[in-house]
């Protein structure tokens, strides 16, 4: 079902709080990302009650990043969807929703024929009559299970990798950090007492390329008064 639109709520409608209307904000990758832009009143949600939303319904964004999928989360208590949203009740003892999900966010067969039926002349925009169209494989409900089983261990999998990735790589920028400055300081190799100081070898080049300058002006004036001599010579 798509969320209400037009008459049905209206702009002028939204409050700062009370009942929460769904968006595709709240849409994730194969995640339901918790708070709202849009409140009701419960008056208001009781005329859209046809809208409400349950735990595990599987909403689905139907404009923007189009084709992004999560479950509704059992603790969503009273909330509504609103139009950007299509709501998916399914049948829990057939098809399982987080199976559903992950068909509709990764399965080839499925984005393939998303992409096809969602093409339009300026944008792509899913509505109810492609989602129906769109065929899905579906095992046994034992299968499912057993297929998210599997997929949520390999993801819990990914998670601890990238933390540990994370954390190697904040690591590994303080250690560059430290060599370059062990670097500016010069104590990556062996210091001789007897070399002379960084601050003194600074000191000393910058004399010699003021004395290098001096001397070029000097060659340069006895330059043009020789060319003097020579021009008055010569008359």
């Amino acid at each position: 079902m798509t969320g209400p639109f037009g008459s049905m709520l209206k702009k002028s409608e939204h409050i700062k709080s009370g009942i929460p209307v769904l968006g595709i904000e709240n849409i994730g990758f194969m995640e339901f990302i918790y708070g709202t832009k849009i409140y009701i009143t419960i008056e208001k949600a009781n005329q859209l009650l046809r809208y409400k939303v349950l735990p595990r319904d599987v909403i689905i964004s139907r404009s923007g990043t189009v084709g992004e999928v999560c479950v509704v989360p059992n603790d969503i208590g009273e909330a509504r969807f609103s139009t950007n949203i299509i709501r998916v009740a399914l049948d829990n003892k057939k098809i399982d929703p987080n199976f559903f999900c992950y068909l509709f966010s990764g399965a080839p067969f499925i984005l393939d024929q998303i992409a096809g039926l969602c093409k339009g002349s300026t944008r792509d925009f899913l509505n109810q009559n492609i989602l129906k169209s769109i065929s899905f494989p579906l095992p046994s409900i034992q299968e499912q299970r057993e297929i998210v089983k599997q997929v949520e261990a390999l993801f819990r999998l990914i998670k601890k990798v990238e933390s540990r990735y994370k954390k190697t790589k904040a690591q590994i920028d303080k250690l560059t950090q430290s060599i370059l400055a062990k670097a500016f300081r010069g104590e990556l190799v062996p210091q001789d007492p007897n070399d002379e100081p960084a601050s003194e070898l600074l000191k000393r080049i910058k004399a010699e390329k003021a004395k290098t300058i001096a001397e070029s002006k000097t060659q340069k004036t006895e330059t043009k008064t020789t060319r003097r001599r020579k021009s008055s010579g010569s008359q």
